[in-house]
């Protein structure tokens, strides 16, 4: 029996129930997590130490040797009695005892096992190297039975590849290739990342995937998202899709403004969103009031010398939203930096960081119990806006469970979300290349993208734009997942702690923020390139390296550098 409290498993007698003996086991990390499995020949491995299972055979309880899991892989295991296989993510994979090399069956790419809806929670295998999988849909409160076994008939290579590729993680991508793929048995589909983080993404990143795109080469299907769009539009290196989008919107609903406004130039447009997040803003209503414009939050700083203004916040949240708000008042379209403005701009970055005790919040000292989501419009901190309620707080809503904490905040202190300046947040960006030599499987693929199947699956990365899955949403709210679910967030604030427990939204809540959703018409600019020169030369200013006129001509000396290539 494995105890996943006490870290064993504990080996009993059959007849009298009396403890045999125990086995140390790594830390589950959920309950679902299976740490011991069986092979057909009586043997038991036993997960003892992380990446290592150890054979045990069954009776004897004789050691028999150990099996090594690569790269911190975590799945479900089974044995023919020769063999012990793995079913992961990664895929099926066969390997022996005492050999650390493993054959791979099955790419996860290519089944079920690679989609980021379903997790392996066990296999069983048959008599001809066969395998049933069960995997749990937790978000959907469902499980599915998959069979796999091999078949000649299906060519080990398929005939037809599509390449897509994407700066970061995708998991709405990831989920249609996995689908689209057993739907076109003689298509690959590869997908390749920087295997960055956006924020990672340097400028040898981009200038890498520039020289591909410009010499013909690179992928067929382009995740736009923190690539330079407007370049590429300029330089015909994407494939017009107006036709395709209105033939999309001739089929079924979109939201059409998030559709149409995301990446086009003459009416025309380049590429579409797969999914969205929503920017809310809530709190004091002079404060927000005060954000319209650089000019009016310099005219609340100077009446309200002492403002927090965002109640308490580290630096990089400080220096993101507000770059992220006043963006289009600093660069003009061509890519300019007006370096008067943006001077304006940091001595207010370092006011606002002085009264929101910013310096108080660098390095480890301070936590948070819930995962920080990178981005200009998530405050590590913002649980702070209990403690200071003339203040506001920004929150990037991604998903209805993303929307808990939140929401239980606006609960307590009385107000409502509102939209930040109609932005939106396009998620999955995708575009075509020009030079593509499949561009009728590439239209496929991305038509597939936006079917109902895709945007209906419950991914937590962004909202659909299909109107019908998007209606569904607060479905989600009344499922057994949402009833069972509650989390509580834990935020130290110099001596004080705010604690916040939360529940699911309401379906009046979600149904608000829908609303809110159909109102956004401004996507979220971040050429990740121009970005990055803000970022680091910023943080030199915030640091008291350099003033902020000679920041400001760094950034605008390094942006015009960036564009010239």
């Amino acid at each position: 029996l494995q105890d996943i409290y006490q870290q064993k498993v504990v080996i009993l007698s059959p007849d009298t129930l009396e403890t045999v003996s125990e086995i140390q086991t790594i830390q589950s990390v959920s309950n679902s997590e299976k740490l011991m499995a069986k092979g057909s020949d009586g043997m038991v491995a036993v997960n003892t130490e992380e990446g290592i299972y150890t054979l045990y055979q069954s009776g004897s309880l004789a050691e028999k040797g150990t099996l090594k899991q690569e790269n911190g892989e975590h799945g479900q295991l089974c044995s023919d009695g020769s063999n012990w296989y793995t079913v992961s993510e990664d895929g099926i994979s066969r390997k022996q005892s005492g050999n650390d090399i493993s054959e791979i069956l099955m790419e996860g790419s290519m089944g079920a096992m690679g989609s980021p809806v379903n997790s392996p929670v066990s296999v069983v295998m048959g008599d001809k190297e066969d395998f049933y999988v069960l995997y749990s849909q937790d978000k959907a409160g469902t499980n599915l039975l998959e069979y796999y076994v091999f078949d000649p008939s299906i060519p080990s290579v398929p005939e037809k590849t599509l390449k897509v590729f994407g700066l970061s993680e995708n998991d709405t991508v990831r989920q249609a290739i996995i689908r689209f793929q057993k739907k076109h048995t003689d298509v690959k589909v590869e997908f390749n990342t920087s295997g960055k983080t956006a924020g990672e993404v340097s400028t040898d990143d981009i200038r890498t995937l520039n020289t591909e795109l410009l010499g013909g080469n690179g992928a067929d299907v382009l995740l736009l998202d923190g690539l330079p769009v407007d370049s590429y539009i300029e330089k015909g290196m994407l494939e017009d899709l107006t036709d395709l989008a209105d033939d999309l919107m001739g089929q079924d609903s979109y939201l059409e403004e998030i559709l149409k406004n995301t990446a086009q130039s003459g009416g025309n447009i380049y590429g579409m969103p797969v999914k969205f997040k929503i920017p809310i803003l809530f709190g004091d209503e002079e404060v927000k009031a005060a954000l319209e414009s650089i000019d009016t939050l310099q005219a609340y700083m100077d009446a309200n010398p002492e403002a927090s203004v965002f109640g308490v916040a580290d630096y990089d949240y400080i220096r993101n939203f507000l770059f992220q708000l006043y963006q289009d008042e600093i660069v003009d379209p061509d890519g300019k930096i007006d370096q008067a403005r943006l001077v304006q701009l940091l001595e207010l970055e370092s006011k606002i960081s002085v009264n929101a005790r910013a310096a108080e919040f660098e390095g480890e000292e301070y936590n948070t119990s819930y995962e920080y989501a990178p981005g200009p419009f998530n405050n590590i901190m913002g649980a702070g806006i209990m403690k200071y309620p003339d203040a506001v707080s920004t929150e990037e809503i991604s998903s209805v469970q993303n929307m808990m904490l939140p929401y239980a905040m606006m609960r307590e202190l009385n107000v409502k979300p509102s939209a930040v300046q109609n932005m939106y947040n396009p998620v999955g960006v995708v575009g075509i290349n020009e030079s593509s030599g499949v561009k009728d499987l590439a239209e496929d693929f991305v038509k597939y993208l936006f079917s109902e199947e895709i945007q209906s699956a419950q991914l937590d990365d962004g909202f659909p734009v299909m109107e019908s899955a998007m209606k569904g949403m607060a479905a989600e709210v009344d499922s057994e997942y949402a009833n069972s679910f509650s989390m509580m967030s834990s935020t130290t604030i110099g001596d004080d702690t705010v604690e916040i427990s939360a529940t699911y939204p309401t379906v009046e809540e979600v149904d608000h923020l829908m609303e809110l959703g159909h109102s956004l018409t401004k996507p979220v600019n971040q050429d990740r390139i121009v970005w990055n020169i803000y970022q680091e030369t910023t943080d030199k200013y915030l640091e008291g390296s350099i003033d902020a006129t000679k920041a400001a001509e760094t950034i605008a000396q390094k942006v015009d550098t960036y564009l010239a290539e």
